[in-house]
C-alpha cells in the first residue's frame, strides 16, 4: 500500500508523497528551497520526536527562573525557548516571538484565554 511504501522510504518519505500525489512543483526563490530541504528533513523518527515534546506535560519540560519565579521553559503558544525570546518587567512576562504575555503570579494568558504558564514563585 502507499501508506506502508510512505513508512519504509524513511528519509525520502516526503518525496515519495509528492510523486504519489501527482502535482506539479516548481521551486523559485530562496524561501522555497528552504521549505523543501525542511520537508525533505523530516523521518519518522523526528516526526514522533516533535509529536512527543508537543504532546508532554509543561511540567516535566526544563524550567528557568525569571525574576522571583520558576516558569516552564518553552511558551505554551508554540513552544517557544523563553530563556531566549522572553521579557519580563516582574509582573508579567512576554514572549517576544510572537508577543503572548502571561501573568506571573497565576500563569494565566493575557492574551488568550485557552493557554496557561506553569509558574512558581520561590519562597523568600
Amino acid at each position: 500500500t502507499l501508506f506502508r511504501a510512505y513508512l519504509e522510504a524513511g528519509s525520502d518519505c516526503f518525496r515519495l508523497l509528492f510523486f504519489a500525489l501527482n502535482f506539479r512543483v516548481e521551486t523559485e526563490g530562496f524561501n522555497n528551497d528552504m521549505v523543501y530541504a525542511f520537508l525533505m528533513s523530516l523521518n519518522v523518527c523526528n516526526i514522533a520526536l516533535l509529536e512527543d515534546r508537543l504532546a508532554a506535560d509543561p511540567r516535566l519540560k526544563d524550567e528557568i527562573i525569571i525574576g522571583d519565579y520558576t516558569i516552564q521553559r518553552y511558551c505554551p503558544h508554540l513552544k517557544a525557548d523563553l530563556i531566549r525570546f522572553s521579557k519580563s518587567d516582574g509582573k508579567v512576562l512576554k514572549c517576544t516571538l510572537h508577543g503572548w504575555e502571561f501573568d506571573l503570579e497565576t500563569g494565566q494568558c493575557l492574551t488568550r484565554d485557552d493557554r496557561k504558564l506553569f509558574t512558581t514563585k520561590k519562597p523568600k
